[in-house]
């Protein structure tokens, strides 16, 4: 199943069939580039939990009618956090992680790079972000949406670089897929132009895996916003610990990261929701949730409902971020296991920020001891219990 993300018959047939053949109560992930999967399954009454679609609107979310219930935060909740990272750490200050000494003299000037096409929700985050930001009082020299094109993508990149050059931007703000950077990097090498790399998290975008395809010359001078946790090493992180616990083996997939998380909301849910499961007692669920009062390096902060984090009702999963800069000297494994060089480093040990609460100067950048890539001892409070284990 999803063998084309983006294959909205083929998404919708397979819907059908979980509903109607299955007759499932929910469904985990889906075709992450279409709406469609997700839609039918609501409107047919089954829950799609997890990474159902890369990104999607605080209002699409609640039309689902507490049929859909996705891991990452919602576009308004991503523009918030980003557009708050920007505002407190960048405006106004030199831009002094760009790869040109003379670039790195001058006060920033900010452009972005946005995805600019009708699916997986990333054209909507962008869009919404430079809204943010103009809301903010941001003033953007360059504005640059591209839809993604592989067969015109250095044609398309070099454009790119031409309108950023000539708008004199020392600060690119990537908002987009985790494809278009290995063109775009790799042109504003070849017409020398060495400006700061700001990562928004968006579409994978803030992982080694994608990282280590970008032109490296430019994405040293990469930094900016994850909403993953911190990296752990796999003998001490928290899900392969219990995985090994109940099952006496270790992970069999590298992924495991990710594929636990739409099993985590999903039982929270059917836990928190009592005897009786249906879409509304689920939801009841998840808002009873209790919220942490704190963050940890290692975890997403998962609440839903009204827990006076945000401004409006939660209805998406991790509510905070961390700050990461891209290191190409650090050596070790991407998220899929592959040892090599370059990692994203957490700055100041992973701290994670929730929305309001992003210090008002740059904290830990380009700082390699008070950074980390991947943990290899649990802070204190994440330690789990020991429960003598059934396997």
């Amino acid at each position: 199943m999803y063998a084309h993300p983006d294959d909205e018959a083929a998404a919708k047939a397979d819907a059908i069939k979980v509903a109607t053949e299955v007759k499932a109560f929910a469904s985990w992930g889906g075709p992450s580039q279409t709406a469609v999967y997700a839609d039918e399954l609501a409107a047919r009454g089954v829950l799609c939990v997890g990474d159902c679609l890369l990104a999607a609107t605080d209002q699409y979310v609640k039309d689902g009618k507490d049929h859909i219930w996705l891991t990452f935060p919602s576009i308004e909740q991503l523009s918030e956090h980003w557009s708050q990272f920007i505002t407190r750490e960048l405006v106004g200050r030199p831009a002094q992680f760009a790869g040109d000494p003379d670039i790195a003299e001058k006060k920033r000037v900010f452009g972005v790079i946005r995805f600019d096409e009708s699916f997986a929700g990333l054209d909507q985050a962008g869009a919404e972000f430079v809204k943010e930001l103009r809301r903010n009082g941001v003033p953007l020299a360059a504005d640059v949406p591209y839809e993604l094109d592989l067969a015109r993508a250095q044609e398309n990149a070099r454009n790119m670089i031409a309108k950023l050059k000539a708008a004199k931007v020392t600060t690119v703000i990537f908002a987009g897929d985790p494809v278009t950077p290995s063109s775009v990097t790799k042109e504003a090498t070849a017409q020398k132009y060495f400006p700061e790399w700001v990562v928004l998290g968006a579409a994978y975008t803030d992982t080694s895996l994608f990282g280590r395809q970008y032109d490296q010359q430019q994405w040293k001078h990469a930094f900016g916003v994850s909403l993953l946790p911190a990296r752990t090493a796999d003998d001490i992180d928290e899900f392969a610990n219990l995985i090994t616990w109940q099952t006496g083996k270790p992970p069999a997939a590298k992924t495991f990261r990710e594929l636990v998380q739409a099993p985590l909301v999903f039982f929270t849910g059917v836990h928190l929701a009592g005897p009786d499961l249906t879409a509304n007692s689920f939801r009841a669920g998840l808002d009873r949730y209790p919220s942490a009062a704190s963050t940890t390096p290692t975890r997403l902060h998962l609440s839903w409902g009204r827990h006076g984090i945000w401004k409006f009702l939660d209805v998406t999963g991790g509510d905070d971020a961390t700050v990461i800069w891209w290191d190409p000297n650090a050596h070790g494994p991407d998220e899929v296991g592959r040892d090599g060089d370059g990692l994203y480093r957490y700055a100041d040990h992973g701290a994670r920020y929730l929305p309001g609460s992003w210090p008002s100067k740059p904290v830990g950048l380009y700082d390699d001891a008070s950074s980390v890539t991947v943990l290899t001892q649990l802070p204190p409070q994440d330690a789990p219990p020991t429960y003598p284990s059934p396997a």
